[in-house]
């Protein structure tokens, strides 16, 4: 049996394949269904899901509603959705998020205006948070961007507070100097950008009201956020509120309180992952585990990881994105590139052939060879032809770690999450379970005179098994422990003794 969890789920997960080839509805969902389950059943846990079309944002927020639990969902196509701050938190984090959001929408542009656009965005973000803290929104920037009156007035308004800091200096000296009509012109793009998100009438309710959502408190007690950026009818717009949102994810996780042995477990799964990449991915894929985030990340190909995002040029992201998700599914139908690519990435295994000479004799047979040669090669472990057409539907190929340890890959099959999950209601009573179940173990409180380790150690195991046949019919002992199943050939048992071991003896997160 193949297990996923413990510290390997810190180690993130990247899923790559085609459209419907069912990523979303045969690996996603399903993780999202267990860990409400897990939640659902007193387990300390953290869940955010960003997507650009609805459906599993949807999900969530009807699952967290069956399941009498509080859920933040954020839809621009609904009239009831929650708002999501996207100026709340420290002045830095927020002004870096807004500049590399508006310069995301510029694409390429000559370097001077780029920089020019990139001060007046910083510098205008945080004047506006140092006045006024999280009482600020993207409208309040832009009309301080685009009114100089309203400039003048809030840099007086600085000053009276701090008096002649650097901030005040270059206000005095750039946008508001001897070459502020210059700069009106210069920063003209970047106040048109703002207009198209903040004049849009789906996104102007989110962005500009005020919201109680904190994005500290949300990592601290283990929230349910979900998130739909309506990729489909807000097309740039859409993906310029997802960046925002990842970022802000980003952030938080980078300002989470406590130590890795006291945090809070945190999933973020985010699905078209490309559509959002920026500058801190590298940095949140290296040191998120330390953090207790973990990331699931989906996406259509491997190319499209190929985005620029601050310094980091558009093959060293591939590339590091690719080194730091150690755990890697890649559905069947790619492309010949990335088929290529994972069978690569899959590996070879060796294989000896041997070759045996028999002396001729007439009238007895040579049992024995008089010598014989062996021949050692290496072989693809998975042919990338396989993974372009060799694969039946839902079929995957899966790389993942066990306790640390890098295992060969295995051909496995998705389940769906059951239509009557309403009906079963299993977060009440012990019923039966089917594809990717998660177990998480709570641990005993420690004693309070020992800070670094007070409070409750909560451990996610999660087991991947590979089989063909569904499992909905399979009954699964409390509590229930992911699986994903091996391909076994028609006519084979899809029932496996290991699958009802328990492994209450050990910790997943050590």
């Amino acid at each position: 049996m193949i297990k996923w969890g413990g510290s390997d789920m810190f180690t993130h997960m990247l899923a790559v394949g085609p459209t419907r080839c069912g990523k979303t509805a045969t690996l996603l969902k399903p993780i999202i269904y267990q860990l409400l389950l897990m939640k659902k059943k007193g387990i300390p846990l953290g869940l955010s899901v960003v997507e650009p079309k609805g459906d599993v944002a949807d999900m969530v927020n009807e699952m967290c509603g069956e399941m009498d639990m509080s859920c933040v969902h954020v839809d621009p196509t609904s009239d009831h959705s929650d708002r999501f701050p996207v100026m709340k938190g420290d002045e830095d984090d927020v002004a870096e998020a807004t500049v590399t959001v508006l310069k995301s929408m510029f694409g390429k542009q000559e370097a001077f205006f780029a920089t020019v656009q990139e001060l007046a965005g910083r510098n205008i973000t945080k004047l506006l948070k140092r006045l006024y803290l999280d009482d600020v929104n993207l409208g309040d920037v832009l009309r301080t961007m685009r009114d100089q009156r309203i400039l003048e007035d809030k840099v007086q308004e600085l000053r009276f507070k701090e008096g002649e800091s650097d901030l005040v200096q270059f206000f005095q000296s750039e946008l508001l100097g001897a070459q502020k009509e210059k700069y009106q012109q210069f920063v003209i793009g970047l106040r048109a950008q703002l207009e198209n998100l903040t004049s849009n009438r789906h996104l102007e309710p989110i962005l500009m009201g005020q919201s109680d959502f904190d994005m500290d408190r949300h990592f601290e007690t283990g929230g349910v956020l979900a998130v739909n950026t309506a990729m489909g009818k807000l097309r740039k717009a859409g993906d310029a509120f997802g960046q925002f949102v990842v970022m802000h994810l980003q952030s938080g996780t980078f300002r989470r309180p406590g130590t890795e042995r006291t945090r809070v477990p945190h999933v973020m799964i985010v699905d078209e992952y490309s559509r959002y990449i920026n500058p801190d991915v590298e940095l949140f894929l290296s040191i998120a585990a330390e953090y207790r985030t973990a990331g699931i990340f989906a996406t259509q190909s491997l190319g499209q990881l190929e985005v620029e995002a601050g310094k980091i040029n558009a093959k060293a992201m591939k590339q590091s994105i690719l080194t730091s998700c150690r755990n890697k599914i890649a559905f069947g139908g790619l492309a010949y590139q990335d088929a290529l690519e994972f069978s690569r990435e899959f590996g070879k295994k060796q294989i000896i052939s041997r070759q045996s000479t028999f002396k001729q004799q007439i009238l007895l047979p040579n049992l024995l060879p008089e010598n014989f040669r062996d021949t050692e090669k290496e072989e693809d472990r998975i042919f990338y032809t396989q993974m372009m057409d060799g694969l039946p539907k839902f079929h995957y190929v899966a790389k993942l770690l066990d306790d640390g340890t890098p295992l060969p890959p295995k051909i496995g099959k998705g389940s769906f999450v059951p239509r009557d999950w309403k009906e079963r209601r299993e977060w009440e009573v012990r019923k039966k379970l089917w594809a990717f179940k998660f177990d998480f173990k709570r641990k005993p409180k420690v004693s309070d005179s020992n800070p670094e380790q007070s409070g409750v150690e909560d451990s996610i195991s999660s087991k991947l098994k590979f089989v063909l046949a569904d499992l909905t019919d399979e009954m699964i002992p409390d509590p229930p422990n992911p699986h994903l199943e091996e391909a076994k050939p028609e006519g084979g048992s899809s029932q496996d003794e290991s699958m009802h071991e328990h492994e209450d003896d050990l910790d997943p997160f050590e």
